[in-house]
């Protein structure tokens, strides 16, 4: 599905996502990946059930000054284990689960409202 409503120079707006990838600007990211206001990161986890606290303690650092994270969770929305939600809360970061389609969307509508937010995305 492509999403081309909104674009900005150097911000890593999502433009389409499909089976096992998405699009920002003219790359095509295979996998899952971390979407944070200036960059995007690809991820080594293939999908939301394989979310662990390694993953979780990788990113932390990359969470600081960020105030809400969208977690796509795939094709459907799926419930957030309890070691993410406290994981969240120790960053002191709101976090929204919902299908990786609908995070997608949310990101691109907060990114251009110059909201503090990452999407933690995996494939659909």
């Amino acid at each position: 599905m492509e999403i081309r409503e909104i674009s900005g120079a150097g911000k890593p707006f999502i433009e389409a996502y499909g089976p096992g990838r998405f699009t920002i600007g003219d790359r095509v990211i295979n996998g899952a990946l971390l979407v944070l206001p200036d960059r995007w990161i690809p991820l080594d986890v293939a999908k939301f059930d394989h979310l662990d606290e390694d993953i979780l303690t990788a990113i932390k650092p990359l969470m600081d000054g960020l105030d809400i994270l969208l977690i796509g969770t795939g094709a459907s929305m799926a419930l957030i284990p309890g070691y993410v939600r406290e994981w969240a809360l120790a960053a002191h970061m709101s976090m929204d689960p919902m299908d990786s389609g609908a995070a997608a969307r949310t990101f691109n509508v907060l990114l251009s409202e110059e909201r503090r937010v990452a999407a933690l995305l995996f494939p659909v």
